[in-house]
């Protein structure tokens, strides 16, 4: 595994006074396997600790689960390549963590350490980790650049504002709305997430901006609230989730 040797790293960085990390590391990595063979196979280790934010304009927040699956997700699209998580408690060094699945196989995990473990390398605050075999994705990245128009027409913002169980996936609700989208659809972001009085117990309220765009003509209310209402229809009829 690389995540001894990351660890020693962000050690030596703490020891240092450099409390805000975000490091990566690609090595090979060996494993047994029958008849007493061992595989060699290269792996990626992300990871992040310490402040997100430290700039004057932006209220100071510490490293989150998402922004290190944030940074992978951005690297993986940047590379075309489509990557799923799924949560899960069977890995026993972290204490939240996500398995990664690439072409049906789990290619790793991301999550935050377990204190037991931070404890073994003196480490005094969060730590979250990602570590993935990158043998298959290798071979499927694509590096050219693509560039494209800036776009002619103007965009419209249409909001979903739902209520969904607990156990609903992020991942799930963003299946379904695409789905249901067309390629007018240009991108589909959580704004929001809440809780409270209004929504009931075991449930969260979340709020999705939809962006919607012709690049071949200025689109139309009405042409917008069709694909719209088909969203939330397949959300209805998916995941059960209703809205507000």
């Amino acid at each position: 595994s690389l995540i001894p040797g990351i660890l020693k790293a962000i050690y030596w960085n703490i020891n240092s006074k450099h409390r805000d990390l975000n490091l990566f590391e690609i090595g090979n990595v060996y494993r047994s396997c029958e008849k007493n063979n061992v595989i060699e196979e290269p792996h990626l280790a992300m990871a992040m600790s310490g402040a997100a934010e430290t700039g004057w304009l932006s209220r100071k927040r510490m490293i989150s689960f998402f922004d290190l699956k944030g940074v992978f997700v951005v690297l993986t699209e940047k590379l075309g390549i489509e990557v799923t998580f799924t949560p899960t408690d069977k890995i026993p060094y972290f204490s939240t963590a996500a398995s990664i699945r690439y072409e049906d196989n789990i290619i790793g995990s991301v999550g935050r350490l377990e204190k037991e473990i931070l404890d073994k390398f003196d480490i005094d605050e969060d730590v979250y980790l990602l570590e993935i075999s990158i043998k298959d994705m290798i071979k499927e990245a694509v590096l050219e650049k693509k560039f494209r128009a800036i776009p002619r027409f103007p965009s419209i913002m249409r909001d979903i504002s739902l209520v969904c169980g607990r156990d609903v996936t992020a991942e799930s609700l963003l299946n379904a709305m695409r789905e249901a989208s067309s390629d007018m659809v240009k991108g589909i972001t959580l704004v929001d997430k809440y809780a409270g009085k209004q929504i009931p117990e075991g449930f969260q309220g979340l709020l999705y901006r939809i962006e919607y765009r012709d690049d071949s003509r200025t689109l139309t209310d009405k042409a917008v609230e069709e694909i719209h209402n088909r969203i939330k229809g397949n959300l209805s009829s998916k995941l059960g989730v209703s809205f507000r």
